[in-house]
């Protein structure tokens, strides 16, 4: 609970956080946690969300002493959602790469047979950015509307760049 001047410390190169016991002297937010189990997925799901975004950057998760995901740098995308995902996801995956003007759109896309009862596989990323926009979560989902069955949701990783003029800076 002190603030101390920075000072040089032997430790390899990157950033590690160290989180514990984070709302213990804050009873009105500890009121809105969920179990340890459901925390640690939330987070866990963060983690994999920013890892998706930068695949330059080594991502380790580690909770109750276990390393529970590891995602290397250097990774392609590909391989950053095996990871993250499991096989039997990336498997399925087929590769997205569409250029108008300044937009671009890469990524990856499910085929209509992965979709799924949740929406958590549908990664939408605005300039390096986890983006949860209806306009666009709409039309992914509108095109695969004649291929899917109600209620289900498609797998996609797809990072949208664009000028960033064109950015609503408050999108997330």
């Amino acid at each position: 609970g002190l603030a101390r001047e920075p000072r040089p410390c032997g430790a390899p190169p990157g950033t590690q956080i160290d989180i514990r016991d984070l709302f213990f002297n804050v009873p009105a937010r500890r009121r809105f946690l969920r179990g340890a189990a459901a925390e640690r997925a939330r987070v866990q799901d963060l983690v994999t969300r920013l890892a998706i975004a930068h695949l330059e950057v080594d991502f380790t998760l580690v909770a109750e002493g276990r390393e529970v995901l590891r995602l290397p740098a250097g990774d392609s995308l590909r391989d950053r959602v095996r990871r993250a995902f499991g096989r039997e996801v990336a498997a399925g995956l087929l590769d997205v790469s569409y250029q108008l003007d300044d937009y671009h759109v890469t990524g990856l896309a499910g085929s209509p047979d992965q979709a799924r009862r949740d929406s958590k596989l549908e990664l939408l990323y605005v300039n390096g950015r986890n983006a949860r926009d209806r306009g666009a979560t709409f039309a992914v989902r509108q095109a695969y509307r004649e291929y899917t069955m109600h209620g289900r949701f498609p797998v996609y990783a797809l990072m949208l760049s664009l000028p960033p003029d064109r950015v609503d800076v408050n999108v997330h």
